[in-house]
Order: C-alpha cells, then structure tokens, then sequence
C-alpha cells in the first residue's frame, strides 16, 4: 500500500496486535486499541501489565493490524521498532480522553460521563507512542 493509503486504512481499523519481548525473548502478543497519528501509532496500557513491563526492559516491539475473510481480501500493516513509553500522567490522561473518544463513542458511550473514570485511570497507566518509520504493508485485492 502507498503511505496514504496506509493511513486510511489505519483511520478505519478498531483492533491491533502489539508484540514486545519476553524475558524468555518470546515474543508477547497482545489486542489493543490504538490512535493513528501521521508519524506514530499512540497506545495506552496499565502501568504494571505484563506488555509495560516487557517495553521497560526492551523497548523493541511489533505492531499490527489485518483485516480479510479469503486470501484476496487480506489487508494489513505490521510496524516494527523501538517504543516510547510515556510517564507523564497528564500526556497519558490525553491519550486516555483520545482514545475513549475514538472508541467510545462507536459503541454509544458519552466521553463526558468516562472524563472521571479515565482521569482515575490515567496515574495507573502509560502510554505508548510507536514510530511509524518501518512499515509493512499487505493488499491481496491488488494482485
């Protein structure tokens, strides 16, 4: 896919895939919400979750998303590189509000009435910022 089209197929997805690294150099593969931005992809997670823990460590991850019923619907977009973790509760409240924002409001939920909720959450949590500069990406209705 061409980077614009990367990017409007970002805007469309709901669910990702982000791996870090294990203690054990496993990979740990777990679902996330996320925000595309036009140079990261911006995540949030609880501050003692297994996933924190791996990218404290190691800051190498793997991101992605895909999409396809048969082998000529398949699409996706995988990133790979080394992550960010945010600390600051205020920058990680405005990821919180950003991403309930995206995500709530799709399933009926008033990001008014979750201000409080995500602002009890956000001390608890970290964010994480993912560099979009490696990029793969899959279309098989273009083959």
């Amino acid at each position: 896919m061409r980077r614009d089209e990367i990017d409007a197929y970002l805007a469309t997805q709901r669910n990702a895939t982000l791996a870090s690294v294990g203690v054990d150099g496993l990979p740990h593969q777990v679902a996330m919400w996320f925000l595309p931005e036009t140079d990261r992809i911006v995540m949030w997670t609880f501050r003692r979750s297994q996933k924190a823990v791996n990218l404290r460590r190691n800051p190498s991850a793997s991101f992605m998303v895909q999409d396809g019923d048969s082998y000529n619907e398949l699409r996706g977009v995988a990133v790979r590189g080394k992550v960010e973790l945010i600390d600051d509760t205020e920058r990680v409240l405005e990821i919180g509000h950003r991403l309930h924002s995206r995500y709530g409001t799709a399933y009926g939920h008033d990001p008014e009435a979750y201000r409080a909720e995500i602002a009890r959450q956000a001390p608890k949590r970290v964010g994480i910022y993912m560099p979009m500069t490696r990029l793969t990406s899959w279309d098989f209705s273009k083959l």
